[in-house]
């Protein structure tokens, strides 16, 4: 399945906040919970890395997804899940 998320990135030390979007091509993903899935395995695992995306800080930070999009770079689709914490 191809998806898009959205994730944040956020550097305690800088107080900055970054949004940015990567792109998916999952053949063992072909819904929502199997995105949900890939995402937790992938935090668990320190799979993503965001943060090379943005601007570069010192110090520490946490990455989190907050929009997920069915959809591929050339065409974001309708949204699955939108995370209302972060309406930043």
């Amino acid at each position: 399945m191809k998806f898009v998320v959205e994730w944040r990135v956020e550097y305690f030390d800088e107080e900055a906040v970054y949004r940015t979007k990567l792109f998916y091509d999952e053949e063992d993903v072909d819904d929502l919970d199997g995105i949900l899935n890939f995402l937790s395995e992938g935090l668990e695992n320190d799979n993503f890395q965001p943060e090379l995306k943005t601007p570069s800080h010192e110090g520490d930070f946490e990455i989190d997804y907050v929009v997920i999009y069915e959809g591929d770079r050339n065409n974001i689709g309708k949204e699955l899940l939108r995370d209302t914490d972060y309406d930043d």
